[in-house]
């Protein structure tokens, strides 16, 4: 009986890559710390503070990685960088990012930051990363009503605990959430404002006026008011932020 052997021989062939390829391989950035970086809105240019950490690092630890920001940028002058390199198996480069400058969420609710990363190879290729950051609000802007005065016409015969239709009374407030909700108080105002009080209440929370007692042409003629607009239920009035009511009664005939 006659035998036949069958073989397969494969072959490998392993190519080495050159050192100076690798080292052309551009920088890599990690995710920023947080991802989603927020700070309030406020004012940072004497104080600045911490943002976001951002890094880069290429897989060759005989180079350097540095981390830059983008000077043609129009938020590049608003921060500053404190970076630390670490060397191990890799080349690394972490760089805390501290906001300096005045940020107001109602001009913006976001600043992108541009940065690029470069190895000590000045062959190698550069790398570019942005980062987002959210601006959260505060608090800091006061209402505005949407008329400078108010002045009503009213019958003398005007129903008690019914609502005047023919003013709108309205403030508004930039700011977002509780932060930038309006309530609505009244006060008699003049040089007989102790005569004024107890005929109108307001809507604390959308400034509908309510007359509250009986208008009698014979006893007065004409009523006046301060309407103030408050925030958070915190007093923010100021005298751009009040506004004066003047009520007018007339007889029917």
């Amino acid at each position: 009986m006659t035998h036949i052997y069958l073989f397969c021989i494969a072959s490998v062939i392993i190519s080495c890559v050159s050192s100076q390829f690798e080292d052309q391989i551009p920088p890599l950035f990690s995710k920023p710390t947080p991802i989603t970086p927020h700070v309030l809105e406020g004012n940072y240019t004497d104080n600045p503070i911490h943002v976001f950490s951002i890094g880069a690092w290429v897989m060759i630890p005989r180079l350097n990685v540095s981390i830059h920001t983008v000077q043609s940028a129009e938020t590049s002058s608003m921060i500053s960088r404190n970076c630390t390199p670490i060397q191990n198996n890799y080349s690394n480069v972490t760089c805390d990012v501290y906001l300096k400058a005045f940020v107001d969420r109602e001009r913006t609710q976001s600043l992108e930051f541009k940065f690029f990363a470069n190895s000590s190879n000045t062959n190698a290729q550069i790398k570019y990363e942005s980062v987002t950051l959210i601006l959260d609000d505060v608090n800091d802007e006061s209402p505005v009503f949407e008329s400078p005065s108010y002045q009503i016409l009213l019958p003398e015969n005007f129903k008690v605990n019914s609502t005047v239709t023919n003013v709108d009374i309205r403030a508004t407030d930039p700011d977002t959430g509780t932060a930038g909700q309006v309530f609505y108080s009244i006060m008699s105002s003049g040089q007989a404002s102790n005569l004024y009080n107890g005929y109108f209440d307001i809507s604390a929370s959308n400034g509908d006026l309510v007359l509250k007692k009986e208008l009698d042409y014979e006893t007065l003629t004409f009523l006046q008011y301060t309407i103030i607009a408050t925030v958070l239920f915190s007093v923010l009035c100021r005298k751009s932020l009040c506004r004066s009511l003047a009520v007018k009664k007339h007889i029917l005939y």
